[in-house]
């Protein structure tokens, strides 16, 4: 019997992307108010990712 892998991450990961000013806005008042939001942003979740197969091989 094969296992399916159900992603559950994805959706969130997306959404927090789509609304992030308003996601730190709602849950993290004060970091929301301490940004510079006219200066550009990008998410490093794929430098995470590269990090985690380095965790796996020690």
């Amino acid at each position: 019997m094969t296992e399916q892998s159900t992603d559950y991450d994805s959706p969130w990961k997306e959404i927090i992307e789509l609304y992030f000013p308003r996601f730190l806005e709602f849950f993290f008042t004060l970091a929301y108010a301490a940004i510079d939001w006219t200066r550009p942003y990008e998410f490093l979740d794929t430098e995470l990712q590269q990090l985690e197969g380095d965790v796996a091989s020690a």
